[in-house]
C-alpha cells in the first residue's frame, strides 16, 4: 500500500510537470509548486524537459508507463493544468505587489532626499546672496565708494546704497543725516582689545548680552549685544550713546568679518524716540591674513547722527569722516599698535640728563597713558558722571565736577574738568610744532614762564617723530620748583594731541626706578 501510494503521488507530481512545461524556478518558490514538485524522481523529471508539450502517442507512452488509461491522464492533466494556472496568477500577483512595495518605498525615500538636497541648496543660494551683499561694500569700487580728495579713504555713494541695498533698521529719523566711509591699512597681527586698541574714540563700553558662543574657540559665529560710547575729544559735540549688535565670522580660510549693527529700533517695543542722537548702520571690518606676520584691514564706518546736536565748527569734520569716520579709527589703530609694539620691546629711549632702565621706561609709558585717558574722559565727560557747574560763551566753556571715590591713578575727592574750545585757522600740524618746540614753550606755559623748563627724557611711541612721551625738569640753578612736567603727544593724518601734567619729582623719581604710583 505505502508504494502504491508513493506511485500514485510521483504519479501526479510527473503529470503536473509535463503538463505544465518550464518555469521550475518559479513552481519552487510557491508553497503549492513544492507540494506537487516534490515527489517527482529524477528520471521523470528529466522525461519531463525532453517531452514539455506531449502529443497523443507520449501521453499514451506515459499513462501505460505509469498504469493509467488515457481518459484518467487527461483528466488529471485538467486539474492540473487548472492548478498550475492560478499558481502561476498567485505568483504573478505576489511579484507585482512586491514590487509595487519596492517601488513605492523608493520613490518615497527619492522624494525626501530630492527634498532635503533641495532645501540644501536653498540654504546654500541663500547663504551666497547674503555673502555677496556684505561684501559688497567691502569689495565694490566706483560707483559705490568716491575716493577722497583731502584725507584718504573713500566715501560712500549714498545714493547708489540706497539704490542697491534695502534699508535694514527702519526709515532715518528726522533731522538725522548719513555718513559711510572706507580704507585699508595693513596692521600686525594682534590680539586686540577694542577700548585699548581706540582710547580717544570709545569712551565707555561693555557687553550687555551674549546671544550665541563660537564653537571651537575661535569666535566664529559668535553674537554680542554691546552698549558702548563713541567720542570726539572736545566738550562741544555730544557722546554718542550705540548699543549695536557685533557678529564675527570666519568667511574662508585667513579672511574674517566682524558686523556692528545697532538694535535701538529693532527689538520688540521700541520706539523712535529711543534713538538718542546717533545709530550704527552696518559698519565693521574684514581682517584678511597676509601670511607675513600682518593683515589687511578694511574699516567701515557708516552711521546716521543727528546733524542738529552737532557744532557748526564740526558739522564740516564730521561730513567729511575726520569725525567717527573709517580713517580716523584706522590712523588711531596704528598709533596704538606702535605704542603697544614699543611697550613690549627695547626701544630708542633719548636720556639726556637723567638714567632710566627698562622698567622704569615703561612705567612712564604707562603713566603717559593713563593721564592721557583721563584727559579725553574728562573733556568728553565719559565713564564716570559728570556734573555741569557752569556754561559760558554759548557752551564754548565748561566747568564740570564729579567726585572719586576709590578710583587709582588721582587723587581722592572732588575731580574738576574745566574746558575751553576755540577756533584758529591754522592746520593741525602747524599748531602741534609750534606746542611741541620747547625753546618757545614760555609762550604758552604758564610753568615754563616762571621757571625755564629743559627735557629731561624723550621716549618714541612709535615710527614717527611727532608721537613721543617727553620728561621737562626746571632747570638745575633753580631748586624752588620740585615739579616736573610729564608730556604725551601724538600726531596722525586726523589730528594732533597733546596731554600734559605737573607731577612731584618724587613721584616720578620713584617711576624711573620701577615703581607704581599709587594715587
Amino acid at each position: 500500500m505505502e508504494g502504491h501510494t508513493d506511485m500514485n503521488e510521483r504519479r501526479e507530481s510527473l503529470i503536473n510537470v509535463v503538463i505544465g512545461g518550464s518555469g521550475e524556478e518559479e513552481i519552487e518558490r510557491s508553497s503549492i509548486g513544492d507540494n506537487i514538485i516534490g515527489g517527482a524522481s529524477v528520471d521523470e523529471r528529466g522525461f519531463t524537459k525532453k517531452n514539455s508539450l506531449p502529443n497523443k502517442k507520449a501521453r499514451l507512452e506515459l499513462a501505460t508507463k505509469l498504469s493509467m488509461d488515457i481518459k484518467q491522464s487527461q483528466l488529471e492533466w485538467h486539474e492540473n493544468k487548472t492548478l498550475k494556472q492560478e499558481n502561476d496568477k498567485l505568483h504573478i500577483e505576489n511579484i507585482v505587489m512586491k514590487e509595487a512595495l519596492e517601488n513605492s518605498i523608493r520613490d518615497n525615500c527619492e522624494e525626501n532626499i530630492d527634498e532635503n538636497q533641495i532645501k540644501i541648496e536653498y540654504d546654500q543660494l541663500e547663504d551666497e546672496v547674503k555673502r555677496l551683499t556684505a561684501q559688497a561694500l567691502y569689495e565694490n569700487d566706483k560707483p559705490l565708494w568716491v575716493s577722497n580728495l583731502v584725507g584718504g579713504g573713500e566715501t560712500l555713494n549714498i545714493k547708489e546704497y540706497a539704490r542697491l541695498f534695502t534699508l535694514l533698521i527702519g526709515t532715518k529719523p528726522e533731522y538725522f543725516t548719513m555718513e559711510a566711509t572706507r580704507t585699508s591699512v595693513l596692521a600686525p597681527v594682534w590680539h586686540w582689545q577694542w577700548i585699548e586698541m581706540f582710547p580717544c574714540i570709545v569712551g565707555k563700553t561693555y557687553t550687555t548680552d551674549v546671544i550665541s558662543i563660537s564653537i571651537g574657540g575661535n569666535k566664529s559665529g559668535s553674537l554680542l549685544l554691546i552698549k558702548t560710547e563713541l567720542q570726539i575729544i572736545s566738550d562741544i559735540v555730544s557722546v554718542c550713546e550705540v548699543q549695536f549688535l557685533r557678529f564675527c565670522k570666519k568667511h574662508v580660510e585667513g579672511v574674517w568679518a566682524i558686523v556692528d549693527v545697532s538694535v535701538d529700533t529693532i527689538q520688540e517695543g521700541s520706539q523712535e524716540s529711543e534713538i538718542k542722537n546717533c545709530r550704527r548702520l552696518p559698519s565693521g571690518c574684514i581682517l584678511q591674513d597676509m601670511s607675513n606676520g600682518y593683515c589687511q584691514v578694511t574699516w567701515i564706518e557708516h552711521m546716521e547722527y543727528n546733524e542738529n546736536l552737532v557744532h557748526d565748527w564740526y558739522r564740516p569734520l564730521i561730513n567729511t569722516g575726520v569725525g567717527f569716520g573709517a580713517q580716523t579709527w584706522m590712523a588711531t589703530l596704528q598709533r596704538q599698535y606702535q605704542f603697544l609694539k614699543v611697550m613690549k620691546s627695547i626701544v630708542d629711549t633719548i636720556a639726556l640728563f637723567v638714567a632710566v632702565d627698562l622698567s622704569g621706561e615703561r612705567g612712564i609709558r604707562m603713566l603717559a597713558q593713563c593721564m592721557t585717558h583721563n584727559f579725553c574722559v574728562g573733556v568728553c565727560a565719559t565713564t564716570h558722571y559728570w556734573k555741569i557747574i557752569q556754561l559760558a560763551n554759548e557752551e564754548n566753556s565748561k566747568l564740570m565736577m564729579r567726585t572719586n571715590i576709590s578710583d587709582l591713578g588721582e587723587s581722592i575727592g572732588v575731580v574738576l574738568s574745566a574746558t575751553k574750545t576755540i577756533w584758529l585757522l591754522v592746520k593741525h600740524q602747524r599748531l602741534s610744532k609750534f606746542l611741541t618746540n620747547e625753546q618757545i614753550r614760555s609762550q604758552w606755559d604758564v610753568l615754563s614762564n616762571i621757571c625755564p623748563m629743559k627735557r629731561m627724557i624723550h621716549i618714541s611711541k612709535g615710527e614717527t617723530v611727532d608721537s613721543n612721551i617727553s620728561l621737562f625738569s626746571p632747570h638745575e640753578d633753580d631748586s624752588s620748583v620740585n615739579k616736573v612736567i610729564l608730556q604725551d603727544t601724538c600726531m596722525d593724518a586726523t589730528g594732533s594731541l597733546l596731554v600734559y601734567a605737573t607731577i612731584d619729582s618724587q613721584e616720578i623719581n620713584t617711576v624711573m626706578k620701577g615703581g607704581t604710583l599709587l594715587v
